[in-house]
Parts: C-alpha cells; sequence; structure tokens
C-alpha cells in the first residue's frame, strides 16, 4: 500500500508535511511518531495537540551524575529540559554553562533532582563506600574461591 504527499499542516508555529494511503487514511510524522487520522481535519486535530505540546516553553532543572565505577569518583553537571524535539523527539537540554544538546536516550549517568553542594558530598562519599565495599567483596570472594571441577580432577588423579 502506498502513501502520497499531500501538502503540509502548520499548527503552533510548525509545519508539518502530510500523505495519504491508498485506503484514504492521512498520516504525517512529529515528534518522533507516527499520526494519523481518517480525515484532513481528524490530522489536523492531532497535529494541533502534537505541536501545542512541543510548543509550550518548559524548563525542568536535574543534576546529571556520572561514576567511574572502579574508583566511585563522581562527576555531576547542572542542566535543565527545556523542551522537546519537534522532529525526533529527542530531550532539549541546556546546561549551566549554556551549551545546549540533544539527549536520546537517558540511560548511561543518572538523572537526580538538582542537587545542593552539600548533597553531592553526600553522594560522593556514599559511591566511593559502595565502591570500596565491591572492591573488598571481590578481593574476599577471590581469596576463598575454590573451582571445584579442578579440585575434583586433582583429587581424582592422586587417588590413582
Amino acid at each position: 500500500m502506498g502513501s502520497y504527499p499531500v501538502g503540509s499542516i502548520t499548527k503552533n508555529g510548525m509545519t508539518v508535511e502530510i500523505k495519504v494511503n491508498d485506503n484514504g487514511e492521512w498520516g504525517a510524522e512529529f515528534g518522533g511518531k507516527y499520526l494519523r487520522g481518517d480525515t484532513r481535519e481528524k490530522l489536523a486535530g492531532a497535529i494541533e495537540r502534537a505541536t501545542k505540546r512541543l510548543a509550550k516553553k518548559i524548563e525542568i532543572a536535574f543534576t546529571e551524575v556520572s561514576v567511574r565505577q572502579a574508583t566511585g569518583d563522581i562527576r555531576t553537571r547542572n542542566g535543565a529540559v527545556t523542551g522537546l524535539h519537534s522532529g525526533n523527539g529527542n530531550l532539549l537540554i541546556t546546561w549551566s554553562d549554556g551549551t545546549k544538546e540533544q539527549m536520546s536516550r537517558e540511560y548511561g549517568t543518572e538523572k537526580l533532582k538538582p542537587l545542593t553542594m552539600d548533597e553531592i558530598r553526600k553522594l560522593g562519599e556514599l559511591t566511593k563506600a559502595v565502591a570500596q565495599a565491591k572492591a573488598a567483596r571481590e578481593a574476599f570472594v577471590e581469596a576463598h574461591e575454590i573451582k571445584l571441577r579442578i579440585e575434583a580432577e586433582k583429587a581424582l588423579e592422586t587417588r590413582e
């Protein structure tokens, strides 16, 4: 089934290219989603709702925390989500140093409510304690580990 470009619809200052398919269904890609409507008017309503959401000015402050697992050292930076990209749905981020970027995924670093310097210090202490405890546990396990298959084979060899 084919779909054919039939122009565009502008809502909330954003223009979206629209298509219609062989079944007469209207559609458009916007904000990383595919919007549909049985008629051009219904599709225009869906575009209106989607663009209204993206046209709003927002500011959601947060602290991003990245952890060096081996040492427990942390790095933090403050930023704010200022919107969603109209084409791909990525988060629009403005960092405290004024730089801007898009964030397509939220994994890899921890995103926390804005932290004070005291809270950042406390998080650093806790993160280091976790890294030290993990290293101590690994050392303990390594010192006490037994390879049962190897031990069984050795025992069988000495019984011959």
